[in-house]
């Protein structure tokens, strides 16, 4: 009887140690030095981007179809200013502020181990281009005879 107590309690106990172990280790703080990414989906196919001035950004690729673009690498500690620009003419540049508290926490297996990654998602809809009108034509008066 006293072995069947011991073995429960044990049992019990390894199974509240197997409950709480991961809430501890995803509570754990956020560590600024790993870097966020952000999700950007569009309506077009390989948009052009420059993230804070830089035109070109080695750590990015396309998926769906090349109309999401994610962006790999973002500091979370500042503001980055992403420009996107569609390479179909007759839509206008769209201006992204990434704000630090915007990246979300989450896991993802990379390579068999659950890693924190920072993500941010963003659906991105392109204005068109306004064409300015032409002046309106002034209306020929009529001759008197």
């Amino acid at each position: 009887m006293k072995n069947r107590l011991k073995y429960r309690t044990i049992a019990v106990l390894a199974l509240v140690v197997a409950v709480l172990a991961p809430s501890v280790i995803w509570a754990a703080p956020d560590n600024p030095d790993v870097p966020g990414e952000a999700v950007l989906s569009t309506g077009f196919e390989f948009v052009k981007f420059t993230v804070n001035g830089k035109s070109t950004w080695e750590n990015h690729e396309y998926t769906g179809r090349n109309k999401t673009l994610v962006i790999m690498g973002l500091a979370r500690d500042q503001e980055n200013v992403v420009v996107l620009t569609p390479r179909t003419e007759g839509y206008e540049p769209y201006t992204l502020v990434i704000a630090p508290s915007i990246f979300k926490r989450r896991t993802a297996r990379v390579r068999g181990r659950r890693v924190a990654i920072y993500r941010m998602k963003k659906r991105i809809k392109f204005k068109k281009v306004v064409a300015a009108k032409p002046a309106p034509k002034k209306a020929k008066k009529a001759k008197k005879k």
